[in-house]
């Protein structure tokens, strides 16, 4: 990364430099703030090709701090690169979490055509139906995203959450299952499995998929209240109270 600095100190016009140093400093440890000059270099940089531009915008979406900044910058590299399916996916991603789904479906949907066999595609696919309520149409991507990566736990565990909402606990299990055989230290899945055999009662195969959640994430909060409360819930209040003092 020095070195790079050196680089864009002699000549701050060196596009691909400024870009990489925006690629880096936008990781979990880097400088948001170095990440969004960086790319904002780019960005207003006249010799940078669209498509620098476009991975500029999009890598700045995520050091944005405002929504509406990083809307309108996921929105430029869209713009700048409409046949680059990764930039809806973004986009998709962004308007999901920020519970647009119908928009997000719009975007995953044209990225799903310009590359209909991308697993994660399909699986974000299936994750917006299902927020719709969608379910024979998000069991179709979830399927389909299985098809294309089988090794992947993922749609496993999004057709568990699936089957819990609408009320099959059973199959809810079994898919959850699945996910862990293939990924058995994720503790989301542990977590909603737990929560799955609670609702089975069977307390006691939640407490060892909560124990086995807080072997991997020790310091997470979550399970540890889960703990307490299946404990206190089936009579074991004393235990509850001293797990919490821990």
């Amino acid at each position: 990364l020095s070195d790079l600095q050196r680089a864009v100190s002699l000549d701050s016009k060196i596009v691909d430099a400024q870009l990489l140093i925006g690629k880096l400093q936008s990781l979990p440890l880097g400088d948001e703030s170095a990440a969004r000059k960086a790319l904002t270099k780019v960005i207003n940089n006249e010799e940078a090709t669209p498509d620098q531009k476009a991975e500029a915008y999009a890598l700045r979406s995520a050091v944005q701090k405002d929504e509406k900044e990083q809307l309108a910058d996921l929105n430029k590299a869209v713009e700048l690169q409409s046949d680059k399916p990764e930039y809806l996916r973004l986009r998709a991603q962004h308007l999901f979490e920020k519970e647009k789904q119908e928009d997000a479906l719009a975007d995953i949907d044209r990225a799903l055509k310009l590359e209909p066999d991308h697993a994660a595609t399909n699986e974000l696919r299936g994750m917006i139906l299902l927020g719709l309520n969608k379910y024979d149409e998000a069991l179709k991507s979830f399927d389909r995203a299985s098809e294309l990566a089988p090794e992947s736990s993922m749609p496993y565990q999004q057709r568990g959450d699936l089957y819990r909402q609408k009320g099959d606990l059973q199959k809810a299990l079994e898919q959850l299952s699945k996910a862990l055989e293939l990924q058995p230290d994720n503790v989301p899945t542990l977590l909603v499995r737990a929560s799955v055999y609670y609702e089975l009662k069977q307390p006691e195969k939640a407490l060892e998929d909560i124990d086995a959640a807080i072997k991997v994430q020790p310091t997470l909060a979550q399970p540890h209240m889960m703990k307490a409360e299946i404990l206190a819930a089936t009579n074991h209040l004393d235990q509850a109270i001293a797990h919490l003092e821990k």
